[in-house]
Formats: C-alpha cells, structure tokens, sequence
C-alpha cells in the first residue's frame, strides 16, 4: 500500500506562537492533522509537523507493509533526515564542530519513529516548494498557520471524493509525481487538466470571485470552514455558486 503525506510547520514572530498540519492519503482516505505550540521557531514547528505524522503511522495507524512518500517543503527537515541526521547519531548528537545540535530532542524523537517505521515499511522523501499552488502542501500550510493563529479550523477524516469539495483542483493534480495519479482513479477528472476560468470562495457565507488562486488563497487562508473551487467557465462558476448559495 502507498501511503503519501504532505507536513507543514509555521510560527508567528520566530520564536511565537506556531502551528502545525499534515496531510495523508491512505489508499481512498484523507486525513488531517494540526496542533498548535507556544513560543516555537519555524523549524521547530516544521519538526512538529514531522513527528505528528510519524507518530500517527506508528501509533494510530499502525503502519506495516507500506511506501510511505512525504512531501515537505522544508530544506532543513529533508537535509536533517537525509543526510545530516545519520551523521548527528554517529557524534553523540554533535555538530561537525562539537557543538550541540539545534533541537536534538526533536531530531532525535524523529529518529526513534522513523526506526520504528523502517522496520515494516519503505520510506521516501520528497521536496516540494512552498507557495506554488500544489494543493495538499496548501492545505497543509493552511491547516499549521490556522493553528499558529489560533483560529479554528475543521481538520478531516473522509474519503478522497469528499475532500475533494473542499479543494481548488480536482486530487489528481496535487503533484506532477506520476504516483499520485495513479493512487486513485475514480477521482481522475478532466478539470485538472483545463485552464482556470475565475476561482470562487466562500467565507462566513460571503461568496466572492477571483481572477487568480493566490488572491483566493489570500482570502481562505487560515479561515474557519472557508470553502474554494476552481471554475472552468462562465457557467461552471455560476453553478457553483448556486450550489453554494443553498448551504447557507
């Protein structure tokens, strides 16, 4: 079984108030996770984020038998635990020049659940970059700046055609990564394909048009059971409207 995770960290003045959030598909599964800490750096929260998620694989979900493919956009959490990580435990948790390492109580709960999870299963890491619409590593900043904020926000737990009502593409569009394509193909659909017309979002029940998904991403962000779609055309938008109109 493929397992794919997206993990987000943020903190609000470094050190300050800071959130978390992940993201997992499992088989035709969502789930979300987020949780918020006090007086933390982005690192630190970026390390939070990580250790949730594999808390979670070995703990809640008991994970065996499976790939499990994160995708994470912080440079300082994949050099950790692609490289730099390995040679910390060879130097009892020094640096190259005897120093402490930064946040070796974080670094070294990694280690302990990553060994936990190699036991039984393949672990792959990936780098995404922030900010550049790939829809899962937005929903999981989305989730870990809501948190940072301390602002309410409904975390998950359903099936992938039902999330996808909350999303602004279609699933299958989350990576170029042809793994992800292939994970579910009853979700497969031609909008992921086809050039945005406007993007429509809902906030306290106020439904507003935008051009752009950054200035739709601006208005939804960190906003309590904000909804956001795509549009294909002048009547795609219109209809998703109407749609949205009879929730309220």
């Amino acid at each position: 079984m493929k397992i794919i995770c997206y993990t987000d960290g943020s903190s609000r003045g470094n050190p300050g108030p800071g959130g978390f959030g992940a993201v997992f598909i499992i088989a035709d599964r969502v789930f979300e996770l987020g949780g918020h800490k006090e007086h933390v750096t982005n690192n630190q929260m970026e390390l939070a984020a990580l250790i949730e998620a594999l808390s979670f694989l070995v703990g809640e979900h008991h994970t065996k038998n499976s790939e499990i493919i994160f995708y994470i956009d912080s440079a300082y959490v994949l050099g950790g635990v692609t490289g730099w990580m390995a040679n910390w435990q060879k130097n009892n948790w020094q640096s190259k020049i005897k120093t402490a390492v930064k946040n070796k109580e974080l670094w070294q709960e990694i280690s302990r659940l990553l060994g936990v999870l190699k036991e039984k299963n393949e672990i792959r890491w990936n780098k995404v970059s922030s900010h550049t619409g790939i829809v899962l590593n937005e929903r999981a900043d989305i989730i870990a700046t809501s948190f940072a904020q301390k602002l309410p926000i409904k975390l998950f737990q359903s099936n992938l055609i039902d999330y996808e009502k909350i999303l602004p593409e279609p699933i299958t569009s989350i990576s170029e990564k042809p793994i992800l394509r292939k994970l579910k193909k009853i979700s497969v659909s031609p909008r992921s394909h086809k050039k945005a017309y406007s993007y429509v979002s809902m906030v306290n029940g106020k439904i507003e048009t935008h051009k752009t998904w950054p200035e739709c991403e601006k208005r939804v962000r960190g906003k309590s059971k904000a909804l956001f779609r795509k549009t294909l055309d002048a009547a795609d938008e219109k209809s998703i409207i109407k749609e949205w109109r009879n929730l309220t």
